[in-house]
């Protein structure tokens, strides 16, 4: 992302984030579902249920594998 003349969308953020979550946190399933929660949220009410609840389902995949 940085580097380039295009504007960053939010779209963009929102990947980015989500590849975060998931290689950032490997050793640390609370915030990494934490994360997860909050972008499947962000989907879910934005009218992208399918992708928010995929999101939501590996939030609490995290939290589950972890107890």
């Amino acid at each position: 992302m940085a580097g380039s003349d295009k504007p960053v969308t939010v779209s963009d953020i929102l990947e980015h984030s989500e590849v975060l979550a998931k290689s950032g946190f490997q050793d640390n399933a609370e915030n990494r579902a934490a994360v997860l929660d909050m972008l499947g949220n962000y989907y879910y009410a934005a009218g992208k249920e399918q992708r928010g609840e995929t999101l939501l389902h590996e939030a609490l995949d995290a939290v589950s594998a972890s107890s």
